[in-house]
């Protein structure tokens, strides 16, 4: 198995469990289903790690193989899982990292782990981005929950604003929401920013389970450029040049990465000299 299927299981994976996760708006009978789903994923991690036959679904044994090859954190593969049996309700942003931390943040420990690294310096900068992914999911639910009669954004926020969720379920003092948006969106950035500044002193190897920095720091752009409304349907809208620019970053990464290689040649040839 090749890291690049590794982590394309692990995130097979985790969209299993996020569709599957139970919410403040999830019904009786929903609740009880994606419960019983959730506990069905913990149970094939167990069964992993005591060495029993796992369950024949592609993606439990894809997952299966990358946890025995890799040596996966089991914990953190649990608290993929435990986050979504518990309905998440946010009364601050501390809250919102909280949540962030347990899901976008330990995924983002996974795939480090997968490229091969168990550090501080790597998991510092993954969590940083974890908690500005979490943060950017949230604002971009607003408009989706707002639909259905629905809000999650943090009270502080609220009160800090002057605005209620009815307003927000109603789509009304547009002024202010774009307040709320901006509030929540200078988090965001400065856990982007907090990642950046980290990534001159990583492996360059490291940097490829980094990437999703990308499209984060374009939608928070995007946002901007809106005028953090986050109502108007082009603020949603992918970035037409996201995949170039991402192509261009991970190029970069190739470069770095060669480059480092190639250092480590030359000071193994002029030790050989010596």
């Amino acid at each position: 198995m090749g890291t690049r299927r590794g982590l394309t299981a692990l995130r097979a994976f985790n969209v299993e469990l996020s569709k599957s996760a139970i919410t403040p708006y999830s019904t009786g009978t929903d609740r009880e289903v994606n419960r019983l789903k959730l506990m069905w994923w913990r149970g094939i991690v167990e069964d992993v790690y005591q060495n029993k036959p796992t369950h024949k679904s592609p993606i439990a044994l894809e997952l299966g193989a990358v946890i025995k090859k890799y040596s996966l954190n089991k914990g953190f593969l649990l608290k993929l899982i435990d986050a979504r049996l518990n309905p998440v309700t946010y009364n601050s942003l501390h809250d919102v990292e909280h949540a962030a931390d347990n899901t976008y943040s330990t995924l983002n420990f996974l795939t480090m782990e997968v490229l091969g690294y168990k550090t501080v310096e790597t998991d510092h900068a993954a969590s940083h981005l974890g908690r500005c992914e979490g943060h950017i999911a949230l604002i971009r639910s607003i408009p989706l929950l707002a639909s259905r009669g629905a809000c999650l954004v943090p009270n502080t926020t609220l009160a800090k604003t002057g605005v209620s969720q009815a307003d927000i379920v109603r789509g009304k003092n547009k002024d202010k929401i774009k307040d709320v948006v901006h509030d929540i969106a200078s988090s965001a950035h400065v856990h982007a920013e907090h990642c950046e500044t980290l990534l001159a002193a990583l492996p360059p190897r490291s940097l490829y389970g980094l990437l999703p920095l990308t499209p984060v720091k374009l939608f928070l752009k995007r946002l901007q450029k809106y005028d953090f409304d986050i109502f108007n349907d082009r603020t949603l809208v992918r970035s037409p040049s996201l995949p170039f620019v991402l192509m261009k970053d991970s190029m970069k990464v190739d470069m770095k990465c060669r480059a480092s290689r190639l250092a480590a040649t030359r000071d193994s040839i002029m030790k050989a000299r010596r």
